[in-house]
């Protein structure tokens, strides 16, 4: 948790991604051209790294899922940022203002970056499945598996253009996150 104290300044329209490209990227960048329309100073920082998926480039679909990535990655607002380690990830989180995590068909087991990203003081709006209800619950925006492109991105604007609203989901999301650190995690297991 003590990654998570900075002093980075916050821009709230500036969305991260931290978690594998096929779980749901590809959706984000698809709806990233509406996503600016709706919010023009919006940027997508990307966190992660190729090395684990190229692994599998021998299979055709994920050589054809790569190659749309990559194409999908030359909009305007959107920056490939690699992996990077812990300390800097956690700098950049705070730095964030938005976790758009949309509908498609990974099933989070958990979702740790998530509950990073509620340390960090970030949105997050997350599909409804897998443990994401638990993870982020109420101190995040639910997004219903079957919701629309313009569902979301309208959802996205009416929650950001409310500051009352997204002070209570970032001051419950810290506290919720600083209720699981290692420390207390380790105490209930003793």
């Amino acid at each position: 948790l003590d990654r998570f104290n900075g002093t980075e300044k916050r821009n709230p329209h500036r969305f991260i991604w931290c978690s594998s490209p096929d779980r749901g990227l590809e959706e984000v960048l698809n709806m990233w051209g509406d996503i600016k329309k709706a919010l023009s100073d919006a940027e997508l920082h990307i966190y992660y790294g190729w090395e684990y998926f190229d692994s599998t480039l021998h299979i055709k679909e994920q050589r054809e899922f790569k190659a749309r990535i990559l194409e999908l990655l030359k909009q305007d607002g959107v920056s490939w940022k690699g992996r990077i380690g812990q300390v800097q990830l956690a700098r950049e989180m705070q730095g964030a203002g938005v976790m758009l995590y949309p509908p498609h068909s990974f099933r989070e087991t958990y979702g740790i970056a998530f509950l990073e990203a509620q340390a960090a003081g970030v949105i997050c709006f997350y599909r409804q499945n897998g443990a994401l209800g638990e993870t982020i619950g109420n101190r995040g925006i639910p997004l219903p598996m079957d919701s629309t492109k313009e569902q979301i991105i309208e959802k996205l604007v009416k929650v950001l253009s409310d500051t009352e609203r997204c002070g209570t989901i970032i001051r419950e999301g810290k506290k919720y996150a600083e209720e699981r650190g290692w420390e207390k995690q380790a105490e209930k297991l003793l």
